[in-house]
């Protein structure tokens, strides 16, 4: 994780969101900002995304919102 922490680029970043939600490639690759309630700290795989097939609630720890704040505002 430190050495990915060192990483500025949206893969690393992305692996790094992957390990800390303990969520397959998948849904982090197709998670949408629309599914994130960063209010709530909560992330909400819908049940069309999920191999599973019923929605998913993710917590999302401080470390995972600060990779989500800072890819949003990459997006920008």
């Amino acid at each position: 994780m430190v050495a990915l922490g060192a990483q500025e680029s949206i893969a690393e970043k992305a692996l790094q969101f992957l390990i800390l939600t303990a969520a397959r490639t998948g849904e982090v690759l197709g998670a949408r900002w629309s599914e994130i309630n960063l209010a709530e700290k909560i992330w909400t795989v819908p049940a069309y995304r999920m191999k599973s097939g019923r929605e998913h609630r993710v917590p999302l720890s401080t470390a995972a919102l600060v990779i989500l704040r800072d890819m949003n505002s990459l997006s920008r």
